[in-house]
């Protein structure tokens, strides 16, 4: 089956209010985009790890130090639990020549992990709510729609386009009625931080590059301004806050937070407080101001781009995304990741030169006027749902155009149809679509990179410039 791609013409703002108005706070906190909670907490901040021991001295250090919502403090409330659907997607190759086959593979892969628990594969609890977890993959939207109770992902690391990722996982949880969890990883090109008493993180280091190399080559290693920097992990947190997260998880809090070592920390005296880190000073003030304003409202994403139930995008590798991660993309695959990087730029990747370029952190978030407008879902279930996105005019793309395409415009309470659809947005460039390949070291590592052909930045941006596409509408039956 061909990828379908519907998006909205981002021209909102050359709208009126009376053309085009805005719902209410009342409508959205009432309907599908409503926002989803975990618990009776407005907003968690905490570590997947966060069934602590309530009497022990690690819970005792975050709640004395207000770091975390002290969950485990409260005896009601339900710690989801890690299922083998975790990081389940990034290497999996489904044996699978065409794409309802390789959905198909994936569906079973899937579902069978959510029976078992992370790590020791034993049988998860029955009744027990676990949630799963992608991040180098696209598929939060095969996640939701399998029955995980909280659908998570994974940012930061060596994970790109994290607005983009946001859209999947909220469009998907959205779509499927469920709370979504997102968890920065301070990872990144095989390193973590490590911070000693005094330093700021932009204290200076000389490290010993073979020290490092060696470390980075054996699953990775903790170094002095190590992973990813205190304030872009900060901002990660806000942007997972701010898209409506129910949780947001820092990942390895328990060592990050803190100068020095777990050996030397864990072993102190409980009345004696832990010196932060820079990343745990930043995560005490971000704490303080999501408990100084509960309330964040509901995250408006108006613009709902629909991908075909098997279209199976995923953006890894880089510089050559293949659907499900073994199919030869088609061009029409190419213009799915060429949207993302029109609305955030640089963030995909697709102008990457292997041996030339550097992966750079920045590049997981970027400036971009779009960072909180757009979810993304697939099209199958009920057409009713859509009446949540695409308050105006949409613009469509089909890789052949031989099959109607039906969509709901709530605000003008009508549907807009046309069959016939013909491909748009052709491309012109240099060559066919590269193709690349990766290696990764340990657990985690930075993707080593072969050469490839790159289509000319310029033409692609063009060929995707947003207007607006007007097209009839008859009543909704």
């Amino acid at each position: 089956m061909s990828p379908v791609v519907v998006t909205l013409a981002l021209w909102i703002a050359a709208q009126t209010p009376e053309q085009n108005p805005f719902p209410t706070y009342e409508s959205l906190a009432q309907g599908p985009l409503r926002m989803r909670r975990w618990g009776d907490y407005p907003f968690i901040f905490v570590s997947y790890g966060g069934a602590w021991d309530a009497s022990g001295r690690v819970a005792q250090e975050f709640r004395a130090q207000q770091l975390l919502t002290p969950t485990w403090d409260d005896p009601d409330f339900v710690h989801p639990l890690e299922s083998s659907a975790t990081e389940w997607g990034w290497n999996v190759r489904p044996d699978a020549s065409n794409r309802a086959d390789a959905y198909a593979w994936m569906r079973a892969l899937v579902l069978d992990k959510m029976t078992r628990r992370a790590h020791s594969n034993d049988p998860m609890p029955v009744g027990e709510p676990f949630y799963t977890l992608t991040g180098h993959s696209w598929y939060s939207i095969v996640a939701a729609q399998l029955g995980g109770d909280l659908i998570g992902l994974e940012t930061g690391e060596n994970i790109i386009a994290m607005q983009a990722q946001i859209a999947f996982l909220r469009g998907a949880a959205r779509q499927n009625e469920r709370p979504f969890y997102v968890q920065p990883s301070q990872w990144f090109g095989g390193t973590v931080p490590h911070y000693e008493v005094g330093e700021d993180e932009y204290a200076a280091h000389e490290l010993d590059t073979e020290a490092v190399l060696k470390g980075i080559a054996s699953g990775g290693i903790r170094i002095p301004n190590g992973g990813h920097a205190p304030s872009l992990l900060q901002r990660m947190w806000v942007v997972g806050w701010l898209s409506g997260a129910a949780i947001v998880c820092p990942e390895a809090c328990q060592s990050n937070f803190f100068v020095g070592t777990d050996e030397s920390n864990w072993g102190k005296p409980f009345d004696e407080r832990i010196p932060l880190s820079p990343i745990g000073e930043r995560a005490k003030a971000f704490f303080d101001v999501t408990r100084a304003h509960p309330d964040i409202g509901v995250p408006y994403a108006p613009f709902g781009v629909v991908l075909d139930e098997h279209a199976g995008f995923n953006g890894f590798p880089l510089t050559q995304p293949r659907p499900w991660n073994v199919l030869e993309p088609t061009w029409q695959d190419r213009e799915i990741s060429l949207f993302w990087e029109t609305a955030f730029p640089k963030s995909m990747y697709l102008d990457f030169l292997p041996g030339v370029d550097e992966e750079l952190a920045d590049r997981r978030l970027v400036a971009s006027p779009f960072s909180k407008a757009l979810d993304a879902r697939d099209g199958a279930g009920a057409a009713s749902t859509m009446l949540a996105w695409a308050p105006i005019p949409l613009r469509i793309w089909k890789s052949r155009g031989n099959s109607g395409v039906s969509i709901h415009c709530p605000a003008r309470g009508r549907k807009a149809s046309r069959a016939g659809v013909q491909a748009w947005a052709k491309m012109s460039s240099s060559g066919q679509p590269a193709r690349s390949s990766s290696a990764r070291q340990g657990r985690k590592s930075k993707q080593a990179w072969a050469s490839s052909v790159r289509p000319s930045r310029s033409s692609m941006r063009s060929s995707l410039a947003f207007s607006a596409c007007r097209f009839s509408t008859s009543e909704a039956a």
